[in-house]
């Protein structure tokens, strides 16, 4: 949800024991992809869901991957965490969260569905809750779909 805000094309690509979020088009910053990286602990920690170390080691892991050799680290990641912070209390994205839960959910429950959200679906279903957004982050997705109109 935080890569497509940012102008990115998502997909749910469905796996034998999980679902994988992909993402295309749009390259993001590093501030960005540490924020999409953050934003899943930082959600569940904010509204109280229960989540193990594990669950959430391969964000870990890419985050520090990602933020190797950078002497700005520590403050990147702090910084990240308080934009995540102050987006999990807008509204719109709180929808399109919502949106995407139970899009997931519905779709994750049929063992025949190996692709169940794609793009199309995804981004009809959250673009027009995230474009009510008066976020800054969503500015990249605004100016990107304005293009495709034209």
């Amino acid at each position: 949800m935080l890569a497509r805000a940012f102008g990115a094309d998502v997909e749910i690509v469905n796996y034998e024991d999980h679902a994988k979020t992909t993402c295309s088009g749009e390259p993001v910053t590093v501030e960005q992809y540490a924020m999409v990286l953050m934003g899943p602990e930082v959600y569940m920690k904010i509204r109280g869901y229960r989540f193990t170390a594990k669950s959430v080691s391969d964000d870990h892991e890419n985050l520090t991957r990602l933020l190797k050799g950078r002497d700005d680290a520590e403050a990147l990641k702090a910084n990240a965490k308080r934009e995540l912070e102050g987006l999990f209390i807008d509204l719109p994205f709180l929808t399109a969260i919502e949106k995407l839960t139970e899009l997931t959910e519905l779709t994750g429950n049929d063992p025949e569905c190996v692709n169940p959200v794609g793009r199309n679906t995804l981004h009809s279903l959250i673009d027009p809750v995230l474009l009510q957004s008066e976020s800054r982050h969503v500015t990249r997705l605004r100016h990107r779909l304005r293009q495709l109109d034209h």
